[in-house]
């Protein structure tokens, strides 16, 4: 059985589909990348750092979601807090096509997990560790 408080289940669901909304998201603007960075950075560089963070956000997730993992959990909201001036742009923006509202839902979902990870029970249940 499921020991874990709803909140850290939601988190680990929320951010593994933030994770799926950046690889389309990815996906939407890889040709447009790999023509603006031609000569800077090769595709398989630019394709290798795109997995190194989504492997990184997944392991950072699991880690707080499973593991109880103080530092993950304070590692996640650090990057919450660096990253909320660019996101709070994205949603302030008016979509303007599908990859407007596919980066829109990516940083929803990021910033709804960030705000699990600060509900008391997610940080009770991190701390009983």
């Amino acid at each position: 059985m499921d020991e874990r408080p709803a909140e850290i289940r939601v988190f680990e669901g929320v951010m593994i589909a933030a994770l799926f909304a950046g690889a389309i998201q990815t996906g939407l603007i890889w040709d447009n990348v790999a023509i603006a960075t031609e000569g800077l950075v090769s595709p398989v560089a630019l394709l290798a750092m795109q997995v190194m963070i989504f492997v990184t956000t997944l392991v950072l997730t699991f880690l707080v979601s499973r593991m109880r993992a103080a530092f993950a959990l304070y590692i996640f909201l650090i990057l919450g807090l660096l990253a909320a001036p660019g996101f709070i742009g994205v949603l302030l923006k008016k979509p303007e096509g599908a990859l407007d509202v596919v980066q829109a839902v990516n940083v929803a979902l990021q910033m709804i997990g960030a705000g699990l990870l600060l509900l008391p029970a997610s940080r009770r249940w991190v701390k009983s560790r």
